[in-house]
């Protein structure tokens, strides 16, 4: 099975009076585009999509109309929380725990995750 992960990032820009409203992201409250990578398990990217920086990652992944095959697996974040077929981590429920299998499952992906954020440990 291939394994590729995808997200977004916001960049701050410089902005022109005129076009400031459109690329303005209430998250990061300033101008700012939003790249989206996909990037296999060994670091590889395979597609990056532009993008205004107010745009939220699962509209952004919508709009970019990425197919994968049966034999492929994406991880993400929350960002994509509704995506049939995406693995992303066990949200902590309210009140509640994590199993120890859904903390495993969290820390495996955590690991596969590295790669895309240059991150080890």
């Amino acid at each position: 099975m291939k394994i590729f992960i995808i997200d977004a990032t916001e960049q701050q820009i410089q902005m022109a009076k005129k076009q400031q409203k459109k690329f303005y992201s209430g998250n990061k409250k300033k101008h700012t585009i939003k790249n989206q990578l996909t990037v296999t398990a060994t670091g590889k990217i395979l597609t990056v999509s532009r993008s205004v920086g107010g745009k939220h990652d699962k509209k952004l992944y919508d709009e970019s109309h990425l197919a994968y095959g049966a034999n492929t697996k994406p991880i993400s974040d929350l960002g994509y929380y509704g995506f049939k077929g995406i693995a992303m981590p066990n949200k902590k429920p309210k009140g509640k725990g994590l199993t120890l299998e859904q903390k495993q499952f969290n820390r495996e992906l955590l690991d596969l995750s590295r790669v895309f954020y240059g991150k080890s440990e």
